[in-house]
């Protein structure tokens, strides 16, 4: 797994503090501060607005934190980038939608699930890309987010169905969005959830040309052997109501 190109600048949360501070609280030891990679091009558990980092995953760390006394700072990767700085322990967490799998099990440690996602290859709605089966997928130039579920199930499941080497590969969905819309690709790999938000904003009108049988599951992501991953799973049951609470909040947007 590369380590992947910082394509933004860390971004520090002062959230997690107090205003109007004393002189005495001044003078309290300042919270510890975690690190956090992102990709922040998956909508709606992580991206930009106004320059700031915001979303589900975003709102859940954050009251994550609230809840423990921690700070905590962001630096954005593409999305391979942020796997491969959770693994080589550079950052203490990383979200963004993040499916957990088998095969990331055995280089990060996953919080439990808290949310359940659907698998799909996207198209515009006027392009008539119709997939009935796998063995359709052939007939059509698809692209994927490199470092994302879709390359592993590619490579395995679905090895017969279409060939890896025939994929196109982009950094964020940013790009791949961008050649969907172009033309450049029939078909996009991608989470219903990031489908929605597109559709949402009216930015491309997008429908699941073929909906793949996986169950998806997202977590939190953390070093292998964090202590940091017991003290968030902890968070998850103590306060269920109020994640599925922001989650809810922002399906409905």
């Amino acid at each position: 797994m590369r380590t992947g190109i910082l394509i933004l600048a860390v971004l520090a949360w002062t959230g997690c503090g107090k205003s109007g501070e004393t002189p005495s609280d001044a003078a309290a030891p300042s919270p510890k501060t975690l690190q956090v990679a992102v990709c922040p091009t998956s909508p709606p558990n992580c991206f930009q607005r106004d320059k700031e980092y915001v979303g589900i995953d975003v709102e859940i760390f954050r009251a994550f934190c609230e809840s423990r006394g921690y700070a905590f700072a962001v630096t954005a990767y593409d999305w391979a980038g942020m796997l491969g700085a959770t693994v080589a322990g550079r950052a203490d967490a990383a979200f963004s939608g993040i499916s957990i799998t088998d095969k990331r099990k055995e280089a990060m440690d996953f919080s439990a699930p808290y949310m359940v996602n659907t698998l799909i290859i996207a198209a515009l709605a006027d392009r008539g890309v119709a997939i009935a089966s796998t063995a359709d997928w052939k007939n059509y130039k698809l692209g994927f987010v490199r470092g994302m579920y879709f390359g592993d199930l590619i490579k395995t499941t679905y090895r017969d169905a279409y060939a890896y080497a025939d994929l196109q590969q982009y950094p964020s969905y940013n790009e791949l969005l961008a050649d969907l819309g172009n033309g450049n690709v029939d078909g996009a790999f991608m989470d219903s959830l990031v489908m929605a938000d597109q559709k949402e904003k009216g930015i491309y009108d997008l429908v699941p040309a073929f909906t793949l049988a996986e169950a998806d599951q997202f977590g939190f992501a953390f070093p292998k052997g964090s202590a940091l991953r017991g003290e968030f799973d902890q968070f998850l049951a103590e306060q269920a109501a109020e994640v599925q609470a922001i989650i809810a909040r922002h399906m409905k947007k």
